[in-house]
């Protein structure tokens, strides 16, 4: 979802979060919001996003209303 390129050997020697999601998560909005929070606050946690069961266009826009720039990919 997101325009960066992830490459698992970012992660390297450095603290990693993986959020895994579901568009009808109730609770998401507020961790992904969390998430984006540490990521922009930190240049040395990497955050990736796992959107579960949705189309690339849903969940685009999803990633888009929250305003998310780590990166993020789709796990049909």
């Amino acid at each position: 979802m997101s325009h960066n390129h992830f490459y698992t050997a970012q992660g390297s020697g450095h603290p990693m979060i993986v959020h895994f999601f579901s568009l009808d998560c109730a609770e998401c909005p507020r961790t992904l919001s969390a998430a984006q929070s540490f990521y922009g606050s930190s240049s040395d946690l990497v955050v990736v996003g796992v959107a579960e069961e949705a189309s690339p266009a849903t969940a685009r826009g999803f990633v888009d209303r929250l305003g998310l720039h780590f990166p993020v990919v789709l796990d049909a």
